[in-house]
Formats: structure tokens, C-alpha cells, sequence
């Protein structure tokens, strides 16, 4: 996250196509960096877990369960975009 150029890249080697991935940051978006640095331990870590370490693969499935939620966390990134371009 380049906070200054307001811009969220992904490099080439770890994104999907292949190719680099650049997302403009909202002034929210940076708001909720900002905010989530405190949390970071300076470990470089957006959202780390109560430890300080990288959340585990399974705690947002857990959160859910917990929640009485009966999804599993796959695929709601792709959910959320086809809901944003079918509802505008």
C-alpha cells in the first residue's frame, strides 16, 4: 500500500493474470489504513491478529460460524463486485 501515492498495487508475481494490479485508494481507504497501522506492531501487517501475526486461513470462516452464518468466505469479493454491478 503506497499511502502517500494513494494507490494499492499488487506486483506481477502475485497476482492472478500475471500482470501488475494498481487500485486507487479512496480518502476512506486511507483513513482505515491509517487507523489499522496501530494495530500493526510495525510488522507490516494491514489487519493482524491478536497475536501480532498473520490471521490464520481459517478465523474468518470461524467468525462466521460463530456468528450463526451459513456462508463460508470464498467468493464473497467476487459477490460483492457482481452485487455493486447489478445494483449500480
Amino acid at each position: 500500500m503506497d499511502i502517500e501515492g494513494r494507490v494499492w498495487e499488487v506486483p506481477a508475481d502475485r497476482a492472478k493474470s500475471g500482470r501488475t494490479h494498481r487500485a486507487p485508494l479512496t480518502t476512506r481507504a486511507i483513513e482505515l489504513l491509517e487507523d489499522a497501522r496501530r494495530f500493526s506492531h510495525g510488522k507490516g501487517l494491514i489487519f493482524p491478529s491478536v497475536t501480532g501475526k498473520s490471521i490464520h486461513a481459517g478465523t474468518a470462516s470461524k467468525l462466521l460460524s460463530r456468528n450463526g452464518i451459513k456462508a463460508v468466505p470464498h467468493g464473497f469479493r467476487s459477490s460483492f463486485r457482481d452485487w455493486c454491478g447489478e445494483t449500480g
